[in-house]
């Protein structure tokens, strides 16, 4: 009776799942200092699967577990990276950095609003019924941009309660609405419509940098490209990647050298096509993968500050624009009476 042989690369998983209970111990040790990160679920989901046994397929399908190859596989001779602690302080200080950008491009916008718009409401409540009633005694044909800001001032004062559920709906739809298109993309990209435009994204750089150390991470361990692709598609977790890289596994199946200008590999960077075949004898080059990894990593973080000043220099001008019409508005009625009056 014949036995089949399990592959190499699942038993070096295997191996280095036996090597799990330093990662285990360091991750619950960091869990109180990096508790804060917006992807700690993450961390958590990874500690959970390493305590009950997962296996090395499971690893392979779950997009979380995928993505954190290049942690699991660092200590492996066959992998040749660094060691699984040093590994995992850089990813959660890498995923601190951008978190933290991240939420600096938000917060400081949203502050800023807040704090102006709380201006606006004592203006109208305090300061813009007093222009309203001085304008009213002397029978001031009021401009439109005058009326505009009194009749916001009247319904602020007449239905406040109104005007801060008005607000919090506001709110709320915006964020659901921002979890919706960042969806809504993803299948956008996959259906080929403006799917290049979207191409460039923060979220599609951070997916490669997913991608290409996954990759390069199971190649190092001697698995199969197809199956490499596949495993790292799921670690990208995205949709458009995961569906490409199954059909691009194919390609690969079917020719040892696809074309690397067929309709489904221009959905993957040049650069990264050619690192699967710029190693020795054809094959893929392991360190051209992770040297791109870290490029597109570096690129999510530059890109996560870069949005943030931008952000917030946005949000300033518009804040001015508003506040600048609510003035001129207040102050066109007064250059008209200091006219009528000289």
């Amino acid at each position: 009776m014949s036995t089949s042989v399990r592959p190499n690369h699942l038993r070096l998983i295997d191996e280095a799942l036996e090597r799990r209970h330093g990662l285990i111990s360091l991750l619950e040790a960091a869990e109180q200092e990096f508790a804060w990160i917006g992807s700690w679920s993450s961390f958590r989901h990874v500690s959970a699967a390493l305590k009950r046994d997962v296996t090395a397929e499971e690893i392979l399908n779950d997009g979380v577990l995928a993505a954190w190859l290049p942690v699991l596989m660092a200590d492996s001779k066959a992998s040749g990276s660094a060691s699984q602690h040093e590994q995992l302080l850089k990813m959660m200080s890498q995923e601190s950095v951008r978190r933290r950008s991240h939420w600096q491009s938000l917060a400081y916008p949203f502050l800023l609003v807040l704090f102006v718009f709380a201006i606006l409401v004592m203006m109208s409540i305090w300061i813009i019924p007093t222009f309203s009633k001085m304008f009213r005694e002397f029978e001031l044909k009021l401009p439109a941009p005058t009326r505009i800001v009194f009749a916001i001032s009247g319904f602020i004062n007449e239905y406040p309660m109104f005007l801060a559920g008005a607000v919090c709906v506001v709110l709320g739809s915006a964020w659901l609405l921002t979890g919706v298109l960042r969806r809504s993309i993803q299948f956008v990209q996959l259906s080929g419509v403006c799917g290049s435009f979207f191409a460039g994204s923060t979220s599609n750089v951070v997916a490669m940098s997913r991608f290409a150390a996954t990759l390069s991470e199971l190649l190092s361990i001697g698995t199969p490209i197809p199956e490499a692709l596949k495993a790292a598609g799921i670690a990208s977790q995205r949709v458009h990647f995961r569906v490409r890289s199954e059909q691009l596994a194919q390609e690969f199946a079917s020719s040892k050298n696809p074309a690397v200008r067929s309709a489904v590999a221009h959905n993957f960077p040049s650069t990264l096509l050619y690192a699967l075949s710029a190693g020795t004898d054809g094959g893929p080059s392991i360190p051209l993968l992770r040297q791109l990894a870290a490029i597109y990593s570096d690129r999510s973080r530059n890109r996560s500050q870069l949005s943030s000043g931008f952000n917030s220099s946005i949000m300033v001008a518009v804040i001015g624009a508003l506040v600048g019409f609510v003035i001129v508005a207040l102050f066109m009625p007064l250059f008209s009476l200091i006219t009528a009056l000289s």
